[in-house]
């Protein structure tokens, strides 16, 4: 399975930082720490789309979480030969932490960022919810407009509440691969 990556800041780096966003986001969740002046400067920033998501291209067969990890690190291996520094948030994490434990060699730090283990408690119940309201062909904006205040703060939600629009489009375009996305929730 290929995965879809894009490269920004210098290219010539020998430091690389790997970027997992969350579930349901794309690259764009870390348009900040791309323009952070260091970042650029000094780092080879690395950011990917899931399987089935973005612009990476669904898989035909069922993926596993396993699966996913030895994409990310094959493609870490494509990239550089040199240890990464990764980071990973909310389920970004989950697949940070199983790639250092299965690819140890691959990071050289690892930064985890709102995550666990495992999907468990509501968040379960959240990707249980999306993945019936896909199948069942709800509006992807409509699902999304119930699912992404459970991505930001309290106290920047109102912050964002002019771009909420803005917001729904990127989302739904971002996972408008319905079949895929149900994979990738399947898999993890």
């Amino acid at each position: 399975m290929a995965i879809r990556c894009y490269q920004a800041g210098n290219k010539e780096a020998e430091d690389s930082i790997v970027f997992l966003n969350g579930l349901f986001h794309n690259h764009k969740a870390w348009i900040r720490q791309e323009r952070y002046p260091d970042f650029k400067k000094q780092y080879r920033l690395i950011y990917l789309d899931y399987p089935g998501c973005g612009e990476t291209p669904q898989s035909n067969n069922e993926i596993s979480f396993l699966e996913i990890v030895d994409n990310i690190a094959k493609l870490i291996k494509q990239l550089t030969s040199k240890p990464v520094n990764l980071i990973g948030y909310s389920v970004g994490g989950m697949f940070a932490m199983a790639l250092t434990s299965r690819h140890p060699g691959l990071v050289k730090r690892l930064v985890l960022l709102n995550t666990s283990a495992t999907v468990a408690g509501h968040a379960s119940k959240i990707v249980e919810g999306v993945a019936r309201s896909i199948r069942s062909g709800d509006d992807l904006k409509s699902i999304f407009s119930l699912v992404y205040p459970w991505f930001y703060s309290a106290k920047y939600l109102p912050r964002i509440a002019s771009m909420e629009s803005l917001l729904l489009d990127q989302y739904a375009s971002y996972n408008r691969n319905r079949e895929g996305v149900l994979k990738l929730l399947q898999a993890i």
